[in-house]
C-alpha cells in the first residue's frame, strides 16, 4: 500500500482546523465523501471539533492507498477543499496537492512503492472534477437571471429602437442590470439620455424570464421603478411587477433571486468565473468553461473592477459573475482591449469585465440595502 509521510498528514491537519465550517459535524461528515464505507463507519468519531479531526485524518492516513489506486488522505484534501476555495485554507490545501502532483514515485524518503498498474489517475495538476451539484445549483441560479428589454425614449419620444441586455433578482422583486442597459444609447454615436429619458425606459422596461429557447413561451415582466443607479458603478436596479401581465400569472417569486458575496472576493489568477447571460438578447446560455479570472483593476473613474476570460457577447451586459459556489461576485458590463498575451497557449487581445458586487452594495441608499441584505440573510 502506498503511505504518505506524516508530515503531509500534519500539515493538512493543522489547515483543516482554520476552516470555520468544519466546526459543523455534519460538514466533517461530508470529508468523507468517497471513501470505502466499511473503513469509514469504523472510524472512532467524537463531538469534539479537535478530537474529531484527528480521529479522521488518523484513520484515513493509515488506509494508503486504495484499491482504486487513489490515496486515501489525498481523497479527503479534495473534499476539504470544497469548504475552502477562495480562501487562504483552500490555497493551502491546494498547495499540499500541487506538491504531491510533482513528487516522484522513486522518492521513497516520502512514499514505498507505487502499485503497477494504476488504472485511472488525474490528468491534471489540479482536480477538474466537480460534484454534480454543480450543475443542480447552476441551473437554479439561472432561473434569476433574465433578458432585458429596454426601448429608446428620444426628448420624451418613444422610438421602434429597443436595446437588449440581461439582468438577475438579487431580492424577491428587485432586479440588478446595468446603466448603459437602461440608458439604451451607443456611447460611440449618441448623446447620453436625459434623466427624464433614463426614467421614461426603465418604466417601459419588461424582463423575460424562462428565455431559453427561441421555440419556448417565456415569462414577462414589466418595472414599475427606477430605484437608484449609478454611472460610475454602471449599474441600474429595477423594482418589478410582482405578478406577469400574461395569462399564467405566474408570480415574480417563483424565480428565486441569487446570492451575492457582501465583501470583496478572495481570488487567485486562474480562479473560475461563471456566467449566465443572455448574448445578443438570444435565448440564455451559460459560460462555465475557459473562464479565468484574471486580475483586479481599481481607478478613480473605475473603481473595483475585475478582469477575466471567460466568454460574453453585446447583450450579455447586466448578467452576474458566479463564483464556482454560484454567490455573485460580479455584475458585467464590458470588454477592454489589453496587451496582447498568452494565456493557457492562446493569445489574448481582450478581457470581460464586471464590476464588484460588493461596491455596488456600498452605493446603495441605506433602506435599499438593508433590505437587499434581510433577503440575503433568509
Amino acid at each position: 500500500m502506498l503511505q504518505l509521510t506524516s508530515d503531509f498528514r500534519d500539515k493538512l491537519f493543522n489547515t483543516l482546523l482554520k476552516i470555520r465550517t468544519l466546526n459543523n459535524q455534519e460538514n466533517r461528515d461530508l470529508l468523507l465523501r468517497n471513501l470505502p464505507p466499511a473503513p469509514v463507519s469504523a472510524i472512532s468519531r467524537s463531538n469534539v471539533f479537535m478530537a474529531d479531526l484527528n480521529n479522521i485524518t488518523s484513520a484515513v492516513e493509515a488506509w494508503g492507498q486504495l484499491d482504486s489506486g487513489e490515496w486515501a488522505l489525498v481523497i479527503l484534501t479534495k473534499n476539504a477543499l470544497l469548504f475552502a476555495k477562495g480562501t487562504q485554507q483552500g490555497r493551502d490545501l491546494e498547495a499540499l496537492l500541487a506538491e504531491l502532483e510533482t513528487l516522484k514515485v522513486t522518492d521513497i524518503s516520502l512514499l514505498t512503492p507505487l502499485k503497477v498498474p494504476i488504472e485511472e489517475v488525474l490528468i491534471w495538476q489540479q482536480d477538474e472534477r466537480l460534484p454534480v451539484s454543480f450543475l443542480e445549483r447552476g441551473l437554479t441560479a439561472s432561473k434569476a437571471v433574465a433578458k432585458v428589454v429596454v426601448p429608446c425614449v428620444l426628448n420624451g419620444i418613444f422610438s421602434s429602437v429597443t436595446s437588449n441586455g440581461s439582468g438577475w433578482l438579487i431580492a424577491p422583486d428587485l432586479l440588478v442590470t446595468n446603466h448603459h442597459v437602461i440608458e439604451a444609447r451607443d456611447k460611440r454615436s449618441e448623446p447620453a439620455a436625459t434623466e427624464a429619458d433614463l426614467r421614461a425606459q426603465a418604466l417601459k422596461a419588461t424582463v423575460w424570464f424562462n428565455y431559453t429557447d427561441r421555440n419556448q413561451e417565456y415569462t414577462e415582466y414589466k418595472c414599475i421603478e427606477l430605484v437608484h443607479c449609478s454611472v460610475e458603478l454602471d449599474y441600474a436596479l429595477l423594482r418589478l411587477s410582482p405578478i406577469s401581465p400574461s395569462t399564467s400569472n405566474q408570480p415574480l417569486s417563483s424565480w428565486g433571486y441569487l446570492s451575492v458575496t457582501q465583501s470583496k472576493p478572495s481570488l487567485s489568477k486562474g480562479s473560475r468565473l461563471n456566467i449566465i447571460q443572455h448574448p445578443q438578447g438570444g435565448p440564455q446560455r451559460i459560460a462555465i468553461r475557459s473562464n479565468f479570472y484574471v486580475d483586479y483593476i481599481s481607478t478613480p473613474a473605475s473603481p473595483d473592477r475585475i478582469r477575466y476570460l471567460t466568454d460574453t457577447e453585446p447583450g450579455s451586459s447586466g448578467s452576474p459573475v458566479f463564483n464556482d459556489e454560484w454567490q455573485v461576485i460580479a455584475l458585467h458590463h464590458a470588454s477592454v482591449q489589453v496587451p496582447e498575451a498568452k494565456y493557457k497557449g492562446e493569445a489574448i487581445k481582450y478581457n470581460n469585465q464586471g464590476v464588484l458586487i460588493h461596491a455596488i452594495m456600498a452605493n446603495l441608499p441605506d433602506a435599499i440595502c438593508q433590505e437587499i441584505k434581510q433577503a440575503q440573510d433568509r
